[in-house]
C-alpha cells in the first residue's frame, strides 16, 4: 500500500516548490499511520550465533492481526524475513524514505 499512496502523490510532488514538497511527504505519513502502517528496518543490534537469532530488543512480527496483536503471517513465502529482528524507525528516517520514494523515477520494463 505504501507505493500506492506515494505514486498518488507523485506528480503534485514533482510539480510543487521545494517548501510544498515536505508538507506532501507529511500527509503521506500520516495517511499510512492511520492505516496503522509502519517502517521498519532490520536491528542492527541483533545478533546471530551458530546460525540462530539472539534477541536483542523487541522482535517485531511482520502481520498484526486485527486485535493488534502481532503474529506471524503463513502466506509469507520468504522465510527468512520472518526470522529476522525488525524495529522500528525513528520520524526522520520515515521522512527520508517517502521523500526518496517520492522521487524514484519509474523503472523502464525490459
Amino acid at each position: 500500500q505504501f507505493r500506492s499512496i506515494v505514486e498518488l502523490q507523485k506528480q503534485k510532488f514533482a510539480q510543487s516548490k521545494r517548501v510544498e514538497k515536505k508538507d506532501i511527504a507529511k500527509q503521506i505519513l500520516k495517511e499510512i499511520q492511520r492505516l496503522g502502517g509502519r517502517f521498519l528496518m532490520e536491528d542492527p543490534n541483533a545478533t546471530t550465533k551458530n546460525g540462530g537469532s539472539v534477541d536483542q530488543g523487541k522482535h517485531i512480527n511482520i502481520n498484526p492481526d486485527a486485535n493488534g496483536a502481532e503474529k506471524l503471517e503463513d502466506t509469507v513465502t520468504d522465510h527468512f524475513i520472518l526470522l529476522k529482528k525488525w524495529v522500528f524507525v525513528d520520524d526522520k528516517k520515515m521522512m527520508e524514505k517517502v521523500m526518496h520514494r517520492l522521487r524514484q523515477k519509474p523503472q523502464e520494463t525490459k
